[in-house]
C-alpha cells in the first residue's frame, strides 16, 4: 500500500503556481486559501488560491526588488498570514539606484485584501545597513515575527528579533537572541497562539557548529537556548542552510528539522526532533535512506501533534522532494524524471489541508499532501 501511494503521488501532475519562479515560501490560513511567495524575473511575487490549492490566481508583484532578487534558496522570500487573514511577505530588497551596487535589508509588505493591494514596504532591520539579508518570519496571532543576522558588516553578525504590526511599527525593541549565530545561515522562527516564539539557528566559532533552539515564554522579550543536535554535527564552514521550526497553535507540540554532516562519510542529512516544547525527542533522521545527501528541511505540524517534513533528496535519477509524518514514517517522492529537479520545498498547514510548495524545473509548484 505504501509503494503504492508514493507511485501515484510521483504519476500525479502537481499544480502549476507560476513559471520560471524560485524558491517559494507557503502559508495556508483557516479557511483553507493558500498563499505562496517566490522570487520571478528579480521581484518577489505572491500567488493565491482560493480553491486550496486546486488552481491559482495571477501572481502580483509584492515587493519590487528592481530585478536584483537572485532567487538564493539560502536568501528565500517568506509570506505568513495571521488569524485576521492579513498575508505577510518578507525578503531581502535592495532600495539603491540602479547603476549602484546591490545592497539588502530586510523590508516587509502587508496585505488586507488577499493580495489585491499592498502596504509597505517596511523596514525589519534597525537601520539601512545594506548588510542584513538573512531572516526568517512566521506570524503570530495579529503581527509578524522576524528574526535576523544584523550587523553593520564590519564585525560578524548576531541574530536579532523583532514583532513588527501590520502598521508597519515594531513593537519595542529588537533583541538578541545570540551573539555567535553562523555568519550566513539564515535562522528559523515560529510562533504559538499565544505570541511566543522560538528560534533555531546554528552556531559560529566551533569546530563542530551546533544547532541551537531559543525559547521564549515572554512573548519574545528574553530567550534561552538548548542545543537541538544530540550528536556533532561535523560542519565546520557555513553550509548556508536554514534550520526549520513548526509548532501547534496551542503551543503543545514543537518540531524542529536541520541539515548536518554527522556521517561517517560527512555527508549531508536530514534530522528531525519533536514533542512537548522542553521535552522534545532524540533527534533521528526523518529519512529512510542515508545513502545520498538530503537537505533543506521544511515542517508543519497538524493541530493533532502529526509533524510532516519535507525535504530535498537526492537517491533517484534526478532530485526529488521526499516527505514523511510522524503518522506514516514511509518516505514518499514527489516528482517525476519529467518534472526535472525539484527544490526548495515549503510546508504549510491550515484549514484541515497539509500542502507543500517546491520549485520544479522551471516553475513553482504545489501538491497537497492531505487530505489525500
Amino acid at each position: 500500500m505504501v509503494l503504492l501511494l508514493c507511485l501515484l503521488l510521483q504519476a500525479t501532475a502537481p499544480i502549476k503556481v507560476a513559471d520560471k519562479g524560485k524558491v517559494p515560501s507557503l502559508a495556508i490560513d483557516a479557511d483553507g486559501n493558500v498563499y505562496v511567495a517566490f522570487s520571478r524575473g528579480g521581484n518577489i511575487e505572491v500567488a493565491i488560491s482560493t480553491d486550496g490549492g486546486a488552481t491559482f490566481g495571477a501572481p502580483v508583484r509584492a515587493l519590487n526588488v528592481q530585478g536584483r532578487d537572485p532567487g538564493s534558496p539560502a536568501r528565500p522570500p517568506r509570506i505568513a498570514v495571521d488569524n485576521q487573514k492579513r498575508i505577510y511577505v518578507s525578503g531581502p530588497l535592495c532600495l539603491a539606484p540602479p547603476d549602484q551596487s546591490v545592497v539588502n535589508d530586510i523590508y516587509y509588505t502587508v496585505s488586507a485584501d488577499k493580495g489585491k493591494t499592498w502596504k509597505g514596504p517596511y523596514l525589519v532591520s534597525e537601520a539601512k545597513t545594506g548588510v542584513e539579508s538573512a531572516h526568517a518570519a512566521a506570524a503570530g496571532p495579529g503581527d509578524l515575527h522576524v528574526a535576523w543576522l544584523s550587523g553593520d558588516g564590519t564585525k560578524p553578525p548576531v541574530l536579532a528579533y523583532s514583532r513588527f504590526g501590520a502598521d508597519g511599527k515594531r513593537t519595542g525593541k529588537a533583541t538578541i537572541v545570540a551573539k555567535t549565530p553562523c555568519e550566513r545561515c539564515p535562522p528559523a522562527v515560529t510562533v504559538d497562539g499565544k505570541g511566543n516564539p522560538w528560534v533555531a539557528y546554528r552556531e559560529t566559532g566551533k569546530e563542530n557548529r551546533a544547532v541551537w533552539l531559543a525559547t521564549s515564554t515572554d512573548g519574545g522579550k528574553s530567550f534561552t537556548s538548548s542545543k537541538l543536535n544530540s550528536v556533532e554535527t561535523g560542519i565546520t564552514d557555513c553550509p548556508a542552510e536554514s534550520p526549520a521550526l513548526a509548532v501547534t497553535s496551542d503551543g503543545k507540540t514543537l518540531a524542529a528539522a536541520w541539515m548536518d554532516l554527522r556521517s561517517i562519510e560527512h555527508d549531508p542529512n536530514v534530522f528531525w526532533s519533536y514533542g512537548p516544547p522542553g521535552k522534545l525527542s532524540r533527534d533521528t533522521d526523518p529519512h529512510d535512506d542515508r545513502r545520498y545527501g538530503q537537505r533543506r528541511p521544511t515542517l508543519a505540524v497538524e493541530p493533532d501533534g502529526t509533524v510532516w517534513c519535507a525535504w530535498e533528496d537526492g537517491r533517484l535519477s534526478t532530485q526529488r522532494i521526499f516527505y514523511a509524518s510522524t503518522k506514516e514514517s514511509a518516505n514518499f517522492a514527489l516528482g517525476t524524471d519529467k518534472e526535472g529537479g525539484c527544490f526548495a520545498p515549503s510546508l504549510a498547514v491550515g484549514g484541515g489541508k497539509v500542502g507543500v510548495a517546491y520549485q520544479s524545473g522551471d516553475l513553482v509548484a504545489f501538491r497537497l499532501l492531505a487530505p489525500k
